[in-house]
């Protein structure tokens, strides 16, 4: 497992959780990723205010342009079945319903 930048107590408990997720009903050999990512910088963010729901700034929006970019240089081409045996790859999505 490969995990990047954590610190803390509930970070590293949603890690722990994660790691438990990744290990339920796979067989031997098998992988699974999962992917978060913190929403791009918001204009609260900019004048150091916590909590509301503001809209991105310049560099959040250019963050939420990017993303799927991002993503998809890292992510196995889709169809003909990316996984490592040739099956299909599941992918789920799930995003915020704020701004």
């Amino acid at each position: 497992m490969d995990v990047n930048r954590i610190s803390g107590y509930i970070p590293g408990k949603i890690v722990f959780f994660l790691m438990q997720i990744c290990k339920a009903g796979m067989a031997a050999g098998q992988s699974r990723k999962i992917w978060l990512t913190r929403h791009g910088e918001s204009e609260f963010n900019v004048l150091g205010k916590i909590g509301g729901d503001s809209l991105l700034s310049p560099r959040g929006a250019e963050y939420a342009q990017r993303l799927p970019e991002i993503l998809d240089s890292r992510l196995p081409p889709r169809g003909g079945g990316g996984g490592e045996d040739g099956r299909e790859l599941l992918l789920c999505v799930a995003m915020s319903s704020t701004r």
